[in-house]
């Protein structure tokens, strides 16, 4: 079966973004304390939903060199 490159993963750039706004979110770039507690219970309740269907719906494997 043919692969493809990790950038054309859509898993792969909506973990990298999880990351991001998790990182962002503890360090306090949000504009209140309440959006900080917000964004954080639905990454934690969303982000393994998210990544089991996008898992279903991978056809292909990726590769980490292109």
């Amino acid at each position: 079966m043919k692969s493809k490159s990790f950038y054309n993963s859509k898993t792969f750039w909506f973990n990298a973004l999880t990351i991001i706004i998790t990182v962002a979110t503890l360090y306090g770039f949000t504009p209140d304390q309440e959006l900080t507690n917000q964004v954080a219970a639905y990454l934690v309740f969303l982000s393994p939903i998210i990544n089991l269907i996008l898992r279903y719906f991978t056809k292909k494997p990726i590769t980490l060199i292109p």
